[in-house]
């Protein structure tokens, strides 16, 4: 008997029914069937969701007065280029943003900043791409207007935190990501199922413009990163981990702390991620349980306020059996500040730590309390106290 009519029997036997994961299919609006024919009839679907984000600085940094409030609504769609044009592998895909709001780090004055939706109020086509999978899906190409983060240096399971440092390491200062994207070339290798290597060149002269006129014009225009990675699954199968490092540089002019003109930067960065406890032993894919992940990245001090940067935290998918599984979160990330002449930063470090419980009261509906502990905020401020609450929608 293999392991898994194993686990099947016993589940049956214990009337046991595995809890599925978050349903991607239920959303706020059931578009009276119409969404599950396009998926299915022509591989089109659409992903609509509505963030409200409120927040406010309670001590300590530049103001405790005011308070924040911002929305972002996002839609994308994508298109499998199978049902309609017979086009195995290939997905078309393009992300429309509306943003708008206070930034509420202007209250706080962090380095790392407080809150990933925090823009500077625009609407625009965030994302606008073509990907193909090719030779039995050991090589993906991806072509187009891309956020660089959903490729590169992103730990999965940071991803319901706010502090912007939990999505990629401040010390990749040039990353062309939310809220400006760029134009770019993005190549991925699978030889091994357990090992993957990735490259992308990024248009560093279009960032944040609403049009790709300026696309790679000029000599000094590319940013470019690449990353390795390996994947492992301990406890037969149920403790899933990832180990990744990349490089990158940007041949840009940029201007140094001491007021002179350097020509380009670069830098490095390490992630790690482990599932250390899983929930469901009669479901080796329930993606319940306790996972910790860790990040490191150097940049160049004389041009990048963060020279380095250390991170780590704990997220626990579904503390409870529900359908649709809350998350709970505690993490910290330092950022090394820059001792080039002419930064001028009072402190050496900028340190926040996180706590958060996202409360998913429907498939598509999402409530997460938020509480950042920021010491040092700038360099030079007062420890801050910053008090969120973040509202989701799935359409």
């Amino acid at each position: 008997m293999s392991d898994q009519q194993f686990l099947e029997q016993t589940a049956k036997t214990l009337q046991v029914e595995p809890t599925p994961f978050q349903k991607a299919e239920t959303y706020f609006f059931s578009w009276g069937g119409l969404r599950p024919k396009l998926a299915n009839d022509y591989g089109l679907t659409f992903q609509p969701t509505l963030t409200f984000d409120y927040s406010k600085n309670l001590r300590g940094g530049v103001n405790t007065a005011g308070d924040s409030f911002r929305h972002l609504f996002d839609f994308r769609a994508n298109l499998d280029m199978g049902p309609m044009f017979n086009i195995d592998g290939g997905t078309l895909s393009v992300d429309f943003q509306n943003q708008n709001g206070a930034n509420g780090n202007d209250d706080v004055g962090s380095v790392q900043g407080i809150n990933n939706a925090d823009a500077d109020g625009r609407t625009q086509v965030s994302e606008l791409w073509y990907e193909q999978f090719l030779l039995d899906n050991k090589v993906r190409i991806k072509i187009g207007k891309v956020d660089a983060n959903t490729e590169f240096a992103a730990p999965e399971h940071a991803s319901d935190f706010l502090n912007p440092s939990f999505g990629y390491s401040p010390s990749i200062f040039p990353l062309p990501t939310y809220p400006d994207n760029a134009l770019s070339i993005n190549v991925f290798v699978y030889p091994t199922p357990w090992l993957y290597l990735g490259y992308g060149i990024y248009d560093g002269n279009g960032k944040g413009d609403y049009s790709p006129i300026t696309a790679f014009t000029g000599p000094s225009d590319y940013f470019q990163i690449a990353e390795v990675g390996v994947k492992w699954a301990i406890a037969e199968q149920t403790l899933p981990g990832r180990l990744a490092g990349g490089v990158f540089c940007d041949n840009a002019s940029f201007e140094t702390f001491s007021g002179r003109h350097q020509s380009g930067t670069a830098g490095a960065y390490v992630v790690a991620e482990q599932k250390i406890y899983h929930n469901n032993f009669y479901a080796k894919d329930d993606q319940r349980g306790v996972y910790a992940f860790a990040q490191y990245g150097f940049g160049d001090e004389e041009v990048n306020p963060v020279r380095q940067h250390l991170g780590a935290g704990l997220t626990w998918c579904g503390p409870y059996a529900k359908e649709n599984p809350d998350n709970v979160g505690i993490a910290f990330t330092r950022a090394f500040l820059s001792d080039a002449s002419g930064a001028g930063f009072a402190h050496d470090a900028e340190t926040a730590f996180e706590l958060f419980y996202n409360f998913q009261a429907r498939s598509y509906l999402s409530l997460k309390p938020d509480l950042q502990y920021i010491v040092h905020p700038g360099g030079d401020l007062p420890d801050a106290l910053v008090a969120s609450f973040r509202v989701t929608i799935a359409f």
